[in-house]
């Protein structure tokens, strides 16, 4: 062999080497991402999993407000009545705490400014058949209606709004905040008081 090949072949086998060493650590690189890529995959499956267990395992409501003025006949004034319904969409049974003033009436205003302002607040407390107020429970799967009368102010748009805390901290879905350890479930709805 001559000398001009024999450096030919030295460079073409260094050049050999090096494009295997690459190929080596890119494969390697690859194959260490998608190991960490299919752990993250794994876990997050996990953490999903775990979560929707946990949502089926926890009280889940719905909280609709059915409201309308109402002229009684006997008595002056304007009120809104209506009936608050409450459906337990999860697995187990929800508490709530009526024992304050859970339904309200508030007149809307809007400011020159645009912003949104709240009038007096015009509360009632929903009792039972003995005039009591309570902790109420719900089964899973059922619905328990709750009407209410409210006596409001002069003619207006009125927020009409229910809130209940849970008395145990339960898992939250739509319509419930987290508040201090308990969970405040809220619905609302607008009244034209004529």
């Amino acid at each position: 062999m001559s000398v001009a090949t024999e450096k030919f072949k030295n460079l073409t086998d260094g050049i050999k080497n090096i494009a295997i060493v690459f190929a080596v650590l890119v494969g390697g690189g690859w194959a260490l991402f998608e190991f960490l890529a299919l752990q993250r995959a794994e876990r997050a499956s996990v953490e999903i999993n775990s979560l929707k267990q946990e949502i089926e395992r926890s009280s889940v409501l719905q909280i609709d407000i059915d409201a309308k003025q109402e002229q009684l006949l006997s008595y002056e004034g304007r009120y809104i009545t209506g009936t608050v319904t409450i459906r337990n969409l999860g697995s187990r049974t929800a508490s709530l705490d009526l024992s304050t003033e859970v339904v309200s009436a508030s007149r809307v205003k809007i400011s020159d400014k645009g912003e949104v302002l709240f009038g007096q607040k015009y509360g009632y407390a929903i009792q039972d058949q003995d005039g009591h107020l309570s902790i109420e429970g719900i089964l899973a799967g059922k619905y328990r209606e709750y009407p209410f009368l409210i006596r409001v102010g002069p003619p207006g748009l009125y927020s009409v709004t229910f809130i209940a805390k849970s008395p145990r901290k339960e898992v939250a879905d739509v319509g419930a905040m987290e508040f201090k350890d308990q969970v405040t479930w809220a619905a609302q709805v607008f009244v034209k008081v004529k």
